[in-house]
């Protein structure tokens, strides 16, 4: 018969190996969700606008900000932030005097140029893999 000690100890062992299974599987489904998010953002210009906002009002880290750069970079484009909308062709419209204003996304602000090929190419293989393990 074991002693009460190890019973403990099964016990304890079988709760942390159930947490670290739940925090898995809760990473698994961030991991598809957000891919599937992402692949219609990167499709759909409205769904592409509404992720870059809803990205840069929910995330305040810099190091984070900086990791999805790429990504908000290409969201924009996507969007068609930054582009000069069109002249409207009658000049009696209310306000047709002023210049239209221009959207510069804060990726691109920041650093006051153009994104390049290199800011848009996502590539995940060469996420670091202590941020792949990172909880959310």
């Amino acid at each position: 018969m074991r002693s009460l000690d190890e019973r403990l100890h099964e016990a304890e062992l079988m709760l942390a190996a159930r947490k670290a299974q739940q925090r898995q599987s809760l990473t698994r489904q961030k991991i598809i969700v957000g891919g599937a998010v992402l692949s219609s953002a990167l499709k759909k210009p409205v769904a592409a606008r509404q992720l870059a906002d809803l990205l840069r009002a929910n995330v305040a880290r810099g190091p984070d900000l900086k990791a999805i750069e790429p990504v908000l970079s290409r969201l924009d484009e996507i969007a068609g932030v930054g582009q000069q909308p069109e002249t409207p062709a009658s000049a009696d419209l209310a306000g047709a005097d002023e210049s239209p204003a221009v959207v510069v996304s804060s990726a691109t602000a920041a650093t006051d140029r153009q994104p390049s090929a290199d800011d848009i190419d996502i590539d995940f293989s060469k996420i670091p893999r202590r941020l792949k393990r990172r909880r959310f």
